[in-house]
């Protein structure tokens, strides 16, 4: 089940998967930070960077162990600061369970639409977006990915 965290449709593009019909889950709604959440800075301009599209995946394994896909599980926006704090609903909360968006130990990436990005700023960029790949081992804890981009370049780590 895919989650919206913002109310501006996504456009499918190679490798981001299709986000056909979701349930819409707004940030109006939301009283606390979802379980992840990330930070993108600018490294170019040294500023957040706002309006970067966000796609949160989690690994599926099929029937016979070895053969994999990662399934779109939410997608969002970057804020004027650059943070999506609202990918999922806040951890045991009625939409979250209505949803059954519950966090769960496992393998996610996160897929962040740099070239969209980089393109309203009108300047040439390398990679079309950045995906970072990540392991959730306690899912009582919060994650947050900071993602540290450039037209060229980009760092990421696990931010407090």
């Amino acid at each position: 089940m895919l989650l919206v965290a913002h109310p501006q449709p996504i456009t499918p593009t190679i490798g981001l998967g299709s986000p056909t019909a979701p349930p819409v889950h707004t940030p109006a709604s939301q009283s606390a930070p979802s379980p992840v959440t990330c930070q993108v800075s600018d490294a170019f301009i040294g500023k957040p960077a706002a309006g970067v599209e966000i796609q949160l995946q989690e690994l599926r394994r099929e029937g016979d162990g070895k053969t994999f896909r990662f399934d779109p599980l939410a997608v969002g926006t970057t804020n004027a600061s650059g943070c999506c704090i609202d990918l999922l609903p806040p951890r045991g909360s009625e939409e979250a369970k209505r949803h059954d968006a519950e966090l769960k130990p496992g393998a996610y990436k996160m897929i962040f639409r740099t070239r969209e990005y980089f393109d309203k700023l009108r300047q040439k960029s390398l990679y079309p977006w950045v995906e970072i790949s990540f392991t959730i081992a306690d899912a009582a804890q919060d994650y947050n990915l900071v993602l540290h981009v450039s037209p060229y370049s980009f760092t990421t780590h696990r931010g407090a």
